[in-house]
């Protein structure tokens, strides 16, 4: 039986986000004290957060990565990719992206959409903290510059794995209003030495080789004018 993987991934369509009773404190700090969380030690390795006969979930505390380990197949899952800084491909901010596990859309009062990830707006602050809980481990990321905090939960339970953003404790203590939160975007992606495809069910299908060096699709067939 394989592992079973439960991501929540919150994707807000409206742009009146405070409409669904999200907190916003009149004051500009995230209060991490009101959810009793220990400070994040940059220096510290990762700690073990939950294990069940199945699956071992650890917490990496200086870059809020997270990793499920199969001890039945010895497979291994994590929210970012290994081998991100070789990644030659990704460049700029997308390189960024890749230390992420959350990507935000927001907007300001004029509806100007802005984009952000926690690797950039929290991790690199220093202004994130989690705690132990039971079957898992509770981050909660402030983004001091933007105004939010957000609060997310990694757990196990026997063969299955949940990743989910603590919605009704989203924090927005500023001008701006988020939009779109992606969760954990990069879960279990692959290496740059990864041999396999993904397939596409659509029409009679079509595959995706893995590291094909292909970036671009280009129609061969001629458009003809009438």
């Amino acid at each position: 039986m394989r592992a079973r993987w439960w991501i929540a991934v919150l994707t807000v369509a409206s742009l009146a986000f405070s409409a669904f009773g999200l907190a916003q404190p009149e004051t500009g700090k995230a209060e991490h004290s009101s959810v009793e969380l220990a400070a994040a030690d940059p220096a510290g390795p990762s700690v073990r957060a939950a294990a069940t006969g199945r699956l071992t979930l650890d917490f990496n505390p200086q870059t809020a990565e997270v990793t499920v380990t199969d001890l039945s197949s010895g497979a291994v899952w994590s929210s970012n990719p290994a081998d991100r800084e070789s990644d030659e491909i990704a460049k700029g901010i997308k390189k960024q992206d890749l230390n992420a596990q959350l990507l935000l859309d927001y907007v300001d009062p004029l509806g100007k959409p802005f984009q952000l990830n926690n690797y950039i707006g929290s991790i690199q602050e220093k202004a994130f903290a989690w705690k132990k809980i039971e079957g898992g481990v509770e981050v909660l990321f402030d983004f001091p510059k933007a105004g939010f905090a957000i609060p997310v939960r990694y757990s196990i339970k026997g063969d299955a794995f949940s990743a989910t953003i603590a919605a009704d404790r989203i924090e927005q203590r500023d001008k701006y209003r988020l939009v779109n939160i992606y969760l954990m975007p990069f879960f279990g992606a692959g290496s740059l030495q990864d041999d396999g495809y993904l397939f596409v069910p659509d029409g009679s299908g079509a595959l995706i080789r893995f590291n094909n060096n292909k970036s671009i699709y280009r129609n061969s067939v001629a458009l003809h004018k009438y």
